[in-house]
């Protein structure tokens, strides 16, 4: 009599093995997220600096057709203004119109669009709405979870709502550099929007040291600036950078429809306004000094890690620290302070 054979029980997990299993993925889990999450910022980090690369590629290319970098903004004086307004200065100033992003579109491969813009009109005509809502990848870091947003109703700054109140601009990323924000909140616009020869206006209390390459021209005789004025020289001179904010997004940057505040940026003289994506937390830190609206407004930061990048006069793209030492960086910022000042 042939014996059975012996019947072999299938045994499963406890209740405590899974539970060891379960704690013992999840630990794996944690410390394989934040490799997979540094991964992916350093592959948008890499796309932001290409951006930025391409875009002062751009910028040398405009300045050998044209002897000159283009307008940081571009005051419009022209038929397509919506509505003229008196200045402090007692003076007329109309419309802004054309950014330097709209200026060197043809040079990124965006002729089309640049063709669709209607030079002499407001950023804010009806004319213009199809081409500053345009989503645009360049313009966008892809650290940025906010580049491409369509915004209505920006903060009015050196301009005027149009009448059809079609009053929409795309989110981008990057602004072009004007200089530096003196004490008292003297900066760029005072420079260049209220010269002390127009009309007997006089501040002797503005730095006239303090422009950069990409500021307001067409007011009261201020014309672009070109590489030749760039005496400080062009491999220590800011010419680009990030910004970026987590809340208050109409503070945001608005490169091809934006205003003075909203598509330039200055360095700051107050922490605050160094590489704090958070225009609100900016804001509340510096509420009660003078200005600190603009100061805000202009700040430059990205959702990097650290600080932000930007790309300088040369071409060259570059890390600044938000630690930065103040000092340096506001001599970063302008084009013939006459500084000594070396970006490490």
């Amino acid at each position: 009599m042939v014996a059975p054979c012996p019947l072999h029980h299938r045994r499963g997990f406890t209740l405590i093995e899974l539970l060891v299993a379960i704690a013992i993925i999840a630990v794996l889990i944690s410390l394989l997220l934040p490799a997979v999450q540094q991964a992916r910022e350093a592959a948008r980090r890499v796309q932001c600096v290409n951006n930025l690369k391409q875009m002062g590629l751009a910028m040398h290319n405009y300045h050998d057709l044209h002897g000159k970098l283009p307008a940081g903004i571009m005051a419009n004086s022209g038929p397509g203004a919506i509505f003229p307004f008196p200045n402090i200065a007692g003076t007329v100033e109309e419309d802004v119109a054309s950014t330097w992003a709209i200026s060197i579109l043809p040079y990124v491969d965006q002729h089309n669009l640049y063709e669709r813009y209607k030079f002499g009109f407001s950023n804010w005509h009806p004319l213009n709405q199809s081409v500053v809502t345009q989503p645009l990848a360049l313009y966008g870091c892809p650290s940025d979870p906010n580049a491409g947003l369509i915004v209505r109703d920006p903060p009015r700054c050196y301009y005027r709502p149009n009448p059809e109140g079609l009053n929409l601009a795309v989110l981008g990323s990057y602004k072009g550099v004007a200089g530096k924000v003196g004490k008292f909140g003297l900066h760029w616009s005072y420079n260049h929007h209220f010269k002390p020869h127009a009309a007997g206006f006089h501040l002797p209390a503005l730095d006239p040291n303090s422009a950069e390459a990409l500021h307001v021209s067409g007011v009261f005789g201020a014309t672009n600036e070109s590489f030749r004025t760039i005496t400080d020289g062009t491999t220590q001179t800011l010419l680009i950078g990030e910004y970026a904010t987590r809340t208050a997004l109409e503070r945001g940057v608005l490169p091809l429809g934006g205003t003075g505040a909203s598509a330039l940026g200055t360095t700051a003289f107050d922490r605050a306004g160094v590489g704090l994506p958070d225009y609100k937390g900016c804001y509340s830190s510096l509420r009660h000094a003078v200005d600190s609206e603009f100061t805000c407004m202009q700040a430059f930061a990205s959702m990097h890690p650290g600080g932000m990048n930007f790309a300088l006069c040369d071409g060259s793209v570059r890390f600044v620290s938000a630690s930065i030492d103040i000092r340096l960086y506001q001599q970063l910022g302008t084009i013939h302070g006459g500084e000594v000042a070396t970006l490490e």
